[in-house]
């Protein structure tokens, strides 16, 4: 995962930070999908079943079987966020898996309405045939 995506997902923290920082290392990550979720990320649709979970999983490169933190999409009803494609948004940490944010949180939009083609999924993550994911 490139360091300016896995800085995006991350735990909230209490004080303004500086990208270049230092505190983020290079990380990859596993993402798991919803049976109702799996066509539309497939396909690249964009009208995602209310319910429907994608769960993405950060690891520290220098710890591979160790998950730092959760980042999860839920579908929502129509209206809980129109203009955002009706997410929420949780981040989780990986070790305590205590809930550090849930809702309509504002790094998780703002890199989302990027992919608002694609149902404010991005599909990079996907092995293409033959490739291993």
């Amino acid at each position: 995962m490139a360091d300016s995506t896995a800085l995006l997902c991350r735990k909230p923290i209490e004080k303004p930070h500086q990208m270049h920082d230092g505190f983020i290392t290079p990380a990859y990550c596993h993402v798991y999908v919803s049976k109702a979720a799996e066509p539309f990320m497939r396909s690249g649709g964009i009208d995602y079943l209310v319910g429907s979970l994608i769960v993405k999983s950060k690891f520290p490169k220098d710890h591979p079987n160790r998950v730092e933190l959760y980042t999860v999409m839920r579908k929502m009803k129509a209206g809980y966020d129109a203009d955002n494609g009706d997410w929420e948004y949780s981040i989780v940490d990986g070790r305590s898996r205590r809930v550090h944010a849930r809702g309509r949180i504002d790094s998780c939009i703002k890199c989302h309405a990027a992919y608002s083609t694609t149902g404010y999924v991005t599909r990079a993550y996907i092995a293409e045939p033959g490739e291993k994911p």
